[in-house]
């Protein structure tokens, strides 16, 4: 399940609920890139089993097609803040949760609960502000972050 991708607009109230996913690239995805500005917010995933994901189980970026690089108008930077995803499952993932705001907009008000998951690397977080976490589980856990700090706010 993807949201965004190169938007100029937003998207809000969302409910993504009962889906089951297969094999895929990765289950859940919310990605834009740094230059088209916009929004996502208001965004909930619930009740979320899935299979084999190549590379992630929950993925939200602001780095689309940008990586590090990305060097331009702070103003143009798109926001991604209230999302939920409560009741996800994943069989296997190359990363359980990858999280990457940007320094100069990091992403905000961030919500786990009731995630499972097994996986190579557990979790990868980066540039997020007011993160909970609640009920979340992983196996193989290897918590990858900046300085050894599990949940970083830059």
């Amino acid at each position: 399940m993807t949201v965004g991708s190169e938007m100029s607009s937003g998207v809000r109230n969302v409910l993504v609920k009962d889906c089951n996913f297969g094999q895929s690239l990765i289950g859940l995805w919310i990605k834009s890139a740094p230059e088209r500005g916009g929004y996502v917010r208001n965004v909930e995933f619930r009740r979320i089993p899935a299979g084999m994901l190549r590379q992630h189980g929950i993925c939200i970026t602001m780095g689309y097609c940008a990586g590090e690089t990305w060097a331009g108008d702070t103003d143009a930077l798109p926001v991604i803040e209230n999302i939920l995803v409560d009741g996800f499952q994943c069989e296997h993932a190359g990363t359980a949760v990858l999280l990457e705001g940007r320094p100069e907009r990091p992403l905000c008000s961030i919500r786990l609960a009731n995630v499972t998951a097994s996986d190579n690397e557990s979790m990868h977080v980066r540039h997020v502000e007011k993160m909970e976490m609640e009920n979340v589980f992983f196996q193989k856990t290897r918590i990858r972050t900046k300085n050894r700090t599990p949940f970083l706010s830059e």
